[in-house]
């Protein structure tokens, strides 16, 4: 007869112990916890920090798609009512702003703004911290038309951003308005 290393090997071929000895070899070791933690929390930095950077991106986005908006609507303005405008004398090449006669060229908030909210509050809070400029350049000295850029600058997140909108319009637009 042989010898027996412990207690449950006398025990381990018999069928009712064999559940026994299978339940005592499949734990886990100190060292595969610690790797399966450590998968774990590289995974969960990895999602947070994804989630972020889309927060961000989105963000920038809506930014960047009222700035659009109040874009269009400034250059507009300028074309509707040139009259409301100062426009300086245009020299070839050079870049002149064009000011309001008000003064006033912060950006206004629209009358429709998201029912949610967080989302209007949001909103409303672009439009305080955004102003717009536009400046006007002639191309060449005798072209019918001139170049208008429109300029919509606001802070995000402590870092001055901005968008530009550029088109062509005639020239009679800065001659009749002064």
């Amino acid at each position: 007869m042989r010898r027996l290393r412990n207690r449950m090997d006398c025990h381990v071929n018999e069928p009712r112990y064999r559940h026994m000895h299978l339940w005592r070899a499949r734990g886990f070791t100190l060292a595969e916890v610690m790797v399966a933690l450590a998968v774990i929390s590289v995974a969960v930095t990895i999602g947070i920090t994804l989630y972020s950077a889309a927060a961000t991106i989105g963000q920038n986005t809506r930014s960047a798609q009222a700035a659009s908006t109040l874009a269009v609507e400034a250059l507009a303005a300028l074309r509707n009512h040139p009259h409301d405008y100062v426009w300086p004398a245009l020299q070839t090449g050079e870049q002149v702003e064009i000011k309001a006669r008000s003064g006033e060229q912060a950006c206004s908030a629209p009358s429709v703004l998201p029912i949610e909210p967080r989302a209007n509050r949001r909103e409303a809070a672009f439009y305080t911290r955004c102003a717009w400029q536009a400046y006007a350049r002639l191309p060449e000295e005798h072209a019918p038309y001139m170049e208008l850029a429109i300029v919509i600058r606001w802070n995000a997140a402590g870092q001055a951003r901005a968008f530009t909108l550029t088109t062509l319009a005639p020239r009679a637009l800065a001659e009749g308005g002064a």
